[in-house]
């Protein structure tokens, strides 16, 4: 096929626009739509190669899957590597562990099925996997495996190709439509819902390799050309997390990129600007530098100390940008001329390593991340433990152990609708109400030797907008009916907040006193790692932390969470405004209005309580408490008096 530097230029907007998106740049919430133009890219060159070789009869299976292993093989296998020895010395077990499954998945060139399985592209800890983006070549990998035999059965019984792929087109967008609504995470990830992008680049060459000048081309390929670059454009810009896809929002990227292709070269103003030096020189090297952009921003983001800035984000862009340039001359090049490297050697090589990489990837995964090799660094962990998981079972045992219910959680549990109380002891009852927020509440006034002195206390799983309704079988509940005083304790959302007016007056109709408990405040977590994670990670890695006693790393850590406090970096944007109306409720209702920040942090001091001098964390998440955290806090809710009611 005849070189066309425009595409070239294509690519480099596709990667461009995926790095920003992955970078977090404003402006490219739509960013992932570049895997969309790399597919339809795709689907055009393969499509048009093989119709050549067909029409010359020296198509051949073999060689065309020798040509993709050599684009596609060498400069995988370097990422891989490097990827690799870095994580070996940075990354915890657990993350480690997750590094050997995507090793073996995209060895195998399965890799979009363990992310499906995994969980979705725009999770919070997408962004720390470094091998995330390999879905897009498991894909096409897949595609290219099945894609060629249709073609030669096709063409050797003289079918009409583009009916064969117009049907797979609209059979594949037809599902994609439907599973980008239903099961958005497989329409993601997974081929069926992915054919139909690569069938219009297909079906683009084979109208070009069949109509080169099709009619009106020099009048319309200008407007064709601007049209298909606007429509990319616009969904690199407009598209987010929220949109459904590759329904057919993904039209506009994938018929922007055809447009563009069927324009044809130097023959309208996109395709010039497309076909500039610095896009085709970005487009040359964009595979490799699709390859490393995501290990570097993954493996970054594991192990610096703060959330990188955009300016840093865009240095990395940067470095990605160059190490694909050295990959694309270095190992790309070599390996892509039969010359350089002769088919057998190379077969051999690549072999050697793929399976080393995937064995590896194995023997890591049943290792659970390899623990023992963190012994080597000369860090006292005490009682630190980096399993989240644990950790929130954990946090359970009180209430399943009151009510001799394993299986007791958030709501709907048969043990809250008997009598917790002693009915004849004088001490004023307390019913905390909500979710796993009231489970951390309840934990705490447990094990405050105060408020066990003067109250008892029982817990009430709810979704606190359901309690609105006063036929809800809360109401009648014997711990609701025997309660004085009644805490709402909950992680609100806007249903909650819209409706605690009703709840806190249905309380106060039955005679309750209302306390209620604002939102807590909500620390940044690093996909399944708290900032504790991430810090204590920091100092084993640091000599300079790593010889500070025990009490320094506590208080570093500690202070860190205040000044991640005081900076309000939070997770859920929405939860300053939801704590202002919920105080602007309680004051107007005269519910009790207490904040849990006040107990968590001291503000004379610049510290947040997340650890102490044992290492043992507070938080298992963005707020949940541990068990060690709630008996922690339940001496400072003492020593603060902060439950008083009248």
């Amino acid at each position: 096929m005849q070189y066309r530097p425009e595409i070239d230029g294509l690519r480099a907007v596709a990667v461009i626009a995926v790095m920003l998106f992955h970078a977090g740049f404003p402006g490219f919430s739509g960013g992932f739509v570049g895997v969309d133009v790399f597919f339809v890219i795709s689907g055009y060159l393969i499509t048009g190669i093989i119709l050549n070789d067909l029409a010359n009869e020296r198509f051949s299976l073999a060689r065309f899957y020798e040509r993709r292993a050599r684009r596609i093989l060498p400069a995988l296998f370097v990422v891989l590597t490097v990827t690799l020895a870095y994580a070996w010395w940075w990354l915890p077990p657990d993350a480690l562990a997750e590094l050997g499954r995507g090793l073996v998945s995209t060895t195998t060139f399965w890799s979009n099925v363990l992310f499906w399985l995994d969980s979705g592209y725009f999770d919070t800890a997408a962004e720390l996997k470094p091998l995330l983006h390999t879905w897009s070549l498991a894909v096409e990998e897949q595609y290219y495996l099945l894609f060629p035999l249709l073609m030669l059965v096709v063409y050797r019984a003289g079918t009409r190709l583009w009916l064969v792929l117009g049907v797979l087109l609209a059979l594949s967008l037809g599902w994609a439509q439907w599973a980008a609504y239903r099961a958005p995470a497989a329409a993601f990830f997974l081929l069926p819902s992915r054919v139909w992008e690569l069938a219009i680049g297909a079906l683009t060459a084979l109208l070009l390799h069949r109509v080169p000048d099709w009619p009106g081309r020099t009048r319309l390929a200008p407007l064709a050309g601007l049209l298909g670059l606007g429509l990319i454009v616009f969904a690199v810009h407009v598209y987010d997390a929220t949109t459904p896809f590759p329904s057919l929002y993904a039209l506009a990227p994938t018929l922007g990129t055809a447009l563009i292709i069927l324009a044809g070269r130097d023959s309208s103003l996109a395709c010039r600007l497309l076909a500039s030096r610095p896009l085709v020189t970005i487009g040359l090297v964009s595979y490799s530098t699709y390859l490393w952009h995501q290990p570097i921003f993954a493996l970054f983001r594991h192990t610096a100390p703060t959330p990188p800035s955009l300016p840093v984000m865009a240095g990395l862009c940067v470095l990605a940008i160059a190490l694909g340039g050295l990959s694309w001359r270095y190992v790309e090049q070599p390996f892509r001329s039969a010359r350089h490297t002769p088919g057998r050697p190379a077969l051999l090589l690549a072999v050697a390593v793929g399976s080393t990489l995937l064995s590896t990837g194995l023997v890591i995964n049943h290792l659970q991340g390899v623990p023992a090799r963190l012994q080597e660094i000369a860090f006292d962990y005490r009682q630190y433990d980096p399993n989240n998981e644990a950790l929130q079972l954990e946090s359970w045992e009180v209430l399943r152990t009151l009510s001799q219910d394993p299986d007791y959680d958030v709501a709907d549990n048969a043990y809250d609708q008997q009598l917790w109380f002693d009915t004849t002891d004088p001490r004023r009852k307390v019913l905390i109400v909500g979710n796993s927020h009231a489970k951390d509440l309840f934990n705490i006034f447990h094990f405050s030797k105060r408020i066990s002195a003067n109250y008892q206390l029982a817990r009430y799983g709810a979704q606190l907008h359901m309690l609105a309704d006063t036929s809800d079988r809360f109401y009648h509940s014997a711990n609701y009916q025997a309660a004085d005083i009644v805490v709402l304790a909950t992680r609100y959302d806007q249903d909650d907040v819209d409706t605690l007016p009703k709840v806190i007056n249905n309380l106060q109709q039955n005679g309750k006193r209302v306390v209620v408990v604002k939102n807590i405040f909500e620390f940044r977590l690093f996909g399944t790692r708290t900032l504790i994670d991430t810090e204590m990670q920091r100092i084993a890695h640091d000599i300079n932390l790593r010889l500070l006693s025990p009490e320094k790393v506590t208080t570093h850590i500690n202070k860190r969470y205040y000044q991640e406090f005081v900076e309000h970096h939070i997770a859920r944007t929405e939860l300053p405004s939801l704590n202002k109306r919920i105080t602007a409720i309680a004051n107007a209702t005269g519910a009790i209005l207490l904040d849990r920040m006040d107990y968590i942090c001291e503000r004379d001091k610049s510290l947040c309580h997340a650890i102490d001098s044992d290492y043992r964390k507070f938080f298992y998440d963005y707020g949940h408490h541990t068990l060690a955290g709630s008996a922690f806090f339940a001496q400072r809710v003492d020593a603060i008096d902060w439950f008083r009611t009248p």
